[in-house]
């Protein structure tokens, strides 16, 4: 049985996070000027479906003499630039089975040494197709390159036609005997059993999807971890079994008192085991702590996310604070910017946060304030419904 991983769901609200840095912070991938051609094509494709949580990012780019961070999105958007790549004669040919491109992570990102430089793509993606019953998924590519070069930000729309190609490429020579034929699933809930209308604290048990979270439904699929090691700031789960891939799959778990935040959705992987933000539960909008090395505390100020993250550097630990939004299933820095994307939200809270002096929108006790305020106006506006 196929769960829907944490970068695999289907995940509509319609308060969803609209993130984007402005002006040059944003570095734009297209893939206008890239072919995907596979020879003997034994299938159409006949729709795609971009069912990443993170919708708002591809990953992270280095430019600059001092190669400085930059997050990176599409230039039209996932299902747009994808559509354009794939929806050509040689890949859509009438009286072929029909199939449905499912994407469920793509992140590239940009590695550094003193000596070598090498840019990443890592993309996971069902192949599947519409049935009376629903989405059948017929297949699972896990395609992760690396490449060296002397410019690897220019050749990450290569790099990313290239990991679909792959995966294609698989599916083609894949014996239809040894197909998945397990249906995609799309979760619906209650809407007044959400975390933020019952105020309840979050049962024991792992939470797959942002959607169980704030849904408070554990996944009994998932079995409790067996081996963690609880810190001040987090949760280190050590259980041997379990591989990336697997880790991949879970969100978050409660103890049934604190909350731990996969690491893997806001770009940390420790080498000891799998990492867990520890939150201080007291509403909606929750805060994080978390102890990673200091370049991905780096990365992660300017960039907020990622998979590949800089899970090969080294050095010191610097203790981290995030938020996570339970509705949007987004984790962020606790920093200005940032802040300033949720307070849209609540243009009297945004405009007094304009209003203060540069030096105290970065303060963090001043963020902190402004996260109680948006916990407090949701909660406020909870009880009138």
């Amino acid at each position: 049985m196929i769960h829907s991983k944490v970068f695999k769901i289907v995940f509509v609200l319609s308060l969803i996070f609209n993130f984007a840095k402005a002006g040059d912070d944003l570095h734009k991938v297209s893939l206008n000027k890239e072919h995907l051609d596979i020879p003997s094509f034994k299938f159409s494709i006949d729709s795609i479906i971009d069912a990443r949580t993170n919708k708002y990012l591809i990953g992270s780019v280095q430019k600059g003499m001092v190669n400085s961070r930059y997050p990176a999105d599409f230039t039209k958007g996932l299902k747009k630039e994808i559509e354009n790549l794939v929806y050509v004669p040689t890949l859509r040919k009438e009286g072929k089975l029909k199939i449905v491109l499912i994407f469920n992570s793509l992140w590239i990102d940009e590695w550094t040494t003193a000596i070598s430089e090498k840019g990443l793509v890592d993309l996971d993606f069902y192949i599947a197709k519409v049935t009376e019953k629903g989405i059948l998924i017929l297949d699972e590519q896990e395609i992760f390159l690396e490449e060296g070069g002397m410019d690897v930000t220019a050749g990450h729309a290569r790099r990313i036609v290239k990991a679909l190609q792959n995966g294609l490429e698989n599916f083609n020579k894949l014996d239809s005997s040894k197909y998945l034929n397990t249906l995609f699933e799309t979760k619906t809930y209650s809407p007044d059993s959400s975390i933020l209308l019952t105020k309840k604290p979050f049962k024991k048990g792992v939470f797959e999807t942002p959607l169980d979270l704030l849904y408070n439904r554990p996944n009994d699929k998932i079995t409790y971890f067996k081996n963690i090691e609880f810190t001040e700031t987090n949760a280190i789960v050590k259980d041997e079994n379990i591989n990336r891939s697997e880790m991949k799959k879970v969100f978050a778990f409660s103890d049934g008192k604190d909350l731990f935040v996969n690491a893997i959705s806001y770009g940390v992987r420790n080498k000891q085991g799998y990492s867990f933000g520890k939150g201080s539960v007291n509403g909606t909008v929750i805060l994080l702590t978390d102890r990673i090395r200091n370049v991905e505390a780096q990365i992660l100020a300017r960039a907020a996310f990622g998979l590949v993250g800089a899970a090969l550097s080294s050095g010191a630990t610097r203790e981290i604070e995030l938020y996570l939004d339970v509705r949007k299933g987004i984790v962020l820095p606790l920093e200005g910017a940032n802040i300033k994307f949720s307070l849209r939200e609540f243009p009297d809270l945004l405009a007094k946060f304009d209003n203060l002096p540069y030096d105290q929108q970065a303060d963090i006790h001043v963020l902190k304030a402004f996260l109680k305020a948006i916990n407090k106006r949701l909660e406020t506006t909870s009880q009138t419904k």
